[in-house]
């Protein structure tokens, strides 16, 4: 079985591309609705509720566990499978949907101890993502790093992946992501030819985003790069599923109140049997010290 954490329902739409990508397969979802966003949190906090979503999803008997989560991936993923994985869970692995959107990105395998330059013409790309994401300039650094030619340029948006989980007013959504988007081209000039959606929140305004971006602008999908990746990485490592029962099927769970998220979700990606949402049978809450 295979685990997909969020701060949120963003993950749904990783998961629905999961589901696609790895048919046969059960997955259980966890959102931290209680706790989001993530994107304004401290890190240290980030790295605890990780820690935490993580521990959950695999006492539920997940042998894998996807972060679908950005501001997760890049703040809190590394430090776990380096330190707590191998500690505590050293049969299970902990992704992050951060190191394959950059891999495909620059046509690179991830590797720190390449020197080469790639020779390929220089080429831009911008990412709008959370606070979080952006402050910890992850996507910029990884990809710069692995192409030097290379220029990253990241854009924030406060306040976007609240607004969609809200389900507010799809108009008030446009209005503030072609906000964004002046921004960045008030700050570097221009608006790069390829986009990455940096949070699984904003595929869900896909649409909003290229309404507000140059026509012919690429916007690369996450979702689908995570997806294949896994597949990839699943079916190298693991039995063919038995299939699946018709009374089985995926399970949702919240930090916050299932009818409430329910009832939000109810046309995302990924949200099939959404009347199946159940609050976590104990609350996550940061350890004390």
């Amino acid at each position: 079985m295979i685990g997909v954490f969020d701060s949120g329902s963003g993950g749904l739409t990783v998961l629905a591309a999961l589901r696609e990508t790895l048919p046969g397969r059960r997955f259980t979802y966890l959102g931290d609705h209680a706790f989001q966003p993530y994107g304004p949190r401290p890190p240290e906090e980030i790295l605890e509720r990780t820690r935490l979503g993580a521990e959950l999803l695999f006492t539920q008997g997940c042998d894998v566990v996807v972060l679908a989560c950005n501001t997760a991936s890049v703040l809190a993923l590394r430090a776990l499978q380096e330190t707590w994985l191998p500690l505590h869970h050293p049969e299970r692995r902990l992704l992050g949907i951060f190191v394959p959107v950059v891999e495909t990105l620059t046509g690179r395998v991830w590797r720190r101890d390449d020197d080469i330059v790639d020779p390929r013409p220089r080429f831009e790309v911008a990412v709008f993502a959370t606070l979080g994401t952006v402050h910890a300039g992850h996507f910029r650094r990884e990809i710069e790093g692995l192409l030097p030619n290379v220029r990253v340029h990241e854009q924030p948006c406060p306040g976007l992946a609240e607004a969609i989980e809200r389900d507010e007013d799809p108009g008030r959504i446009a209005t503030a992501i072609r906000s964004h988007v002046a921004d960045l081209a008030a700050r570097t000039g221009r608006i790069p030819q390829r986009v990455i959606l940096g949070c699984t929140h904003y595929p869900l305004v896909r649409d909003a985003f290229a309404q507000a971006l140059p026509p012919g602008t690429e916007i690369i999908d996450q979702a689908r790069i995570v997806a294949e990746s896994l597949a990839r990485y699943v079916e190298r490592r693991s039995r063919v599923p038995t299939p699946l029962s018709a009374d089985e099927g995926d399970a949702y769970f919240t930090t916050g109140n299932p009818d409430a998220v329910a009832r939000v979700v109810a046309g995302f990606p990924g949200a099939r049997d959404a009347a199946r949402w159940a609050r976590i049978a104990e609350p996550i809450a940061p350890r004390t010290k």
